[in-house]
């Protein structure tokens, strides 16, 4: 019998659930610098849940026939600088997409994604980006997104600095 999921829009209340999601999913990429540091559950569940409240980050989650939140993905609505064809200031920065193991390859990723591509349609939001773990990248390339040449870095605090 096949498991039959609802997806349905993130509540401000959510933002416990959106934390748990976000650390399992640091996990299974192998990045232990987010659950090295003590106190990034309590930050990152206040900024998500003041950025729901101000309209600023959308999110879905994926639930099993319980209620259970079992999935779910973000979207941060930021202001960037217009773009050659695309003149709006707004850009969509997708994030937090996870699915707990035991509901993987059932297609709840993809279906996140897609409600929330058409989210971003129906909102007349165009310049999207994200950063792609390994196994998501296979996703992201079907629906259409591109490589990037995005380079990062971290500055260290002057109080890091000095320790240093």
């Amino acid at each position: 019998m096949e498991t039959v999921y609802i997806v349905r829009l993130a509540a401000a209340d959510d933002a416990p659930v959106i934390a748990a999601q976000r650390r399992a999913m640091f996990v299974d990429m192998d990045e232990p610098a987010y659950a090295e540091h003590p106190g990034m559950d309590v930050c990152f569940t206040a900024w998500v849940r003041d950025r729901i409240a101000r309209g600023v980050y959308v999110g879905w989650l994926a639930c099993d026939p319980t209620g259970e939140p079992v999935a779910g993905a973000g979207l941060d609505i930021r202001e960037g600088a217009p773009l050659p064809g695309d003149f709006d200031t707004r850009r969509g920065y997708i994030m937090n997409v996870y699915v707990r193991p035991e509901h993987r390859r059932r297609g709840l990723a993809r279906r996140l994604l897609l409600t929330l591509l058409d989210w971003c349609r129906a909102n007349g939001l165009r310049g999207l980006s994200l950063h792609a773990s390994d196994t998501g990248r296979l996703l992201y390339a079907a629906l259409g997104f591109a490589p990037s040449s995005e380079m990062r870095l971290l500055l260290p605090l002057d109080s890091e600095e000095k320790r240093a």
